[in-house]
């Protein structure tokens, strides 16, 4: 049996089964003719066990089925195949079982055919056929597991909606909110009515200063009741007193859970990690009196809970501190991670003072946010 794999990139599960080479190798000296019509006895085999074990899938699956395990070309990627299958409703656990039943035939039949004499091809062929049910289980496994991520976002999406309704209409409320430079700002508008996906508020004075503090000036953000998600908003119209908002998104909650607040300084902070006696060379993005948020130019190969010298300098006065990295997120061309300090020893005092300074800074600087346009305009409709 010849298996020959696909190039590289490509979409289509692209093995070829031949009855030539190594097929004539692994089952000795019989004919092609007696090869071939065995073949078809074995696919027909694999067909009826599908179709008493799986009768609620396609016919269509079925044989793609077995054309996999048995090594033959399918005219759709394995993903596609995936998709189909779990989409019939067939359970996942029904449809691994039969898969592993069929592959047994296959293998047993592989056995059967192959001669003492050709041993490393009767072993190539048998190692081929188990990557390739290997290959088309990994992809149903990762297909479900998917779509029931999907079904789980999706109960969370109605749940925190549905408490959120209750809470702003017990209330009368809705607390908005956003981030400037990490700092929070918050405005409480009156609420009117949800449904639809669509918010309607009452505008208080506060309400222009939150979206300005968004990057598009036309998000906002709300807690779930329980403070562990939060749900986007966007500004959809605007009239004199009141405001029309859709949800964009309902998301896990991460600022939303800090115990202290963190400031982003306004000014350039370097930061120098030492680790295993090598420098490296960070940016401050945030800074806390638990720890701090860094970016550094490139990846790093710096894993979470390795420990971290930090040392950088405020107002002229050198810090020393230890602690060790909670997260690490490497991008293309940049990496981000958060150090949490062993302790702040005696720069604590140092580094409040620093933190009440910014906070200050950033304070001025809220109050100089003004409305957006859409808002002083009060279209009709936000663009």
């Amino acid at each position: 049996m010849k298996y020959l794999l696909p190039e590289s990139g490509s979409s289509r599960f692209g093995y070829s089964f031949c009855f030539s080479g190594n097929f004539r190798q692994c089952v000795g000296s019989r004919s092609f003719l007696q090869g071939a019509v065995a073949v078809q006895v074995m696919e027909k085999k694999l067909m009826d066990q599908l179709g008493r074990d799986l009768p609620s899938i396609s016919n269509y699956d079925r044989s793609d089925i077995m054309r996999v395990i048995c090594a033959q070309p399918i005219q759709r990627s394995l993903q596609d195949l995936s998709a189909s299958l779990i989409a019939s409703g067939v359970e996942i656990g029904d449809l691994l079982s039969a898969m592993l039943r069929c592959e047994w035939l296959s293998v047993q039949n592989l056995i059967e055919r192959m001669e003492a004499t050709n041993v490393n091809a009767g072993v190539a062929a048998f190692s081929s056929c188990i990557e390739h049910f290997n290959a088309l289980q990994s992809s149903i496994i990762q297909t479900f597991d998917r779509k029931w991520h999907a079904a789980l976002d999706e109960e969370v999406y109605s749940r925190v909606l549905a408490q959120s309704k209750a809470l702003w209409f017990e209330q009368g409320v809705v607390q908005l909110h956003n981030y400037f430079y990490e700092m929070p700002i918050t405005a409480k508008v009156k609420y009117l009515s949800f449904s639809g996906g669509e918010l309607e508020v009452e505008i208080s004075p506060e309400t222009g200063r939150v979206f300005a503090a968004s990057d598009d000036m036309r998000e906002v953000i709300t807690s779930s009741p329980d403070e562990k998600h939060y749900i986007r908003l966007a500004a959809l119209a605007c009239s004199n007193t009141r405001l029309r908002l859709i949800v964009r998104s309902v998301e896990k909650s991460r600022r939303e859970l800090r115990k202290n607040l963190r400031i982003r300084p306004d000014l350039q902070v370097e930061v120098q990690l030492s680790r295993h006696g090598q420098p490296v060379i960070a940016t401050m993005h945030d800074i806390s009196t638990e720890g701090m948020g860094l970016d550094v130019v490139g990846q790093t190969d710096i894993q979470p809970g390795e420990m971290l010298g930090c040392r950088w300098q405020l107002e002229g006065s050198k810090i020393w501190l230890e602690g060790h990295a909670c997260w690490v997120v490497n991008a293309d061309k940049t990496c981000r991670l958060g150090v949490r300090f062993s302790s702040l020893g005696p720069f604590g005092d140092m580094i409040r003072k620093f933190m009440v300074a910014q906070q200050q800074i950033l304070i001025s600087r809220i109050r100089q946010l003004s409305e957006p346009p859409w808002m002083r305009e009060k279209t009709k409709t936000v663009r």
